[in-house]
């Protein structure tokens, strides 16, 4: 990994147009925030299309994120979520045009279980054929 940079999965080019960043990336990691940052499971499948356009071919993309989860807590502050299930996940890794590689679904136990509605999580990995 060389570098964290800022990403907006509402924008056609999700990291806009500087000369920097035109390659193509071997990697593309999406932890706690996919979900968050759409309102709808169209919105949540774009955002999937959208990344899959960061990584070249043979890349992947890493995906974690809360399922069913409606809202979170940050700081005291409730947001809400789009609530994913795996075959929201799974439509979304096909219609970006993605190989499902490897995919883990786990409850939510211990610590910070307060902080969401979720129970369950997800770990997805696709790769860029």
């Amino acid at each position: 990994m060389t570098e964290i940079m800022p990403c907006d999965i509402h924008k056609e080019d999700p990291l806009g147009k500087p000369l920097k960043y035109e390659a193509k990336y071997d990697l593309v990691i999406a932890s706690f925030c996919l979900m968050a940052g759409c309102l709808s499971k169209e919105e949540y499948q774009q955002a999937w299309q959208r990344i899959a356009t960061l990584v070249k071919p043979g890349g992947f993309i890493i995906v974690m994120d809360a399922l069913e989860e409606t809202m979170y807590l940050v700081g005291g502050v409730k947001f809400s979520s789009v609530p994913i299930n795996m075959e929201t996940v799974k439509k979304s890794v096909v219609s970006a045009h993605l190989e499902m590689v490897k995919s883990i679904e786990d409850t939510f136990s211990g610590e910070g279980t307060d902080l969401s509605d979720a129970s369950k999580w997800h770990f997805t990995m696709a790769k860029k054929t």
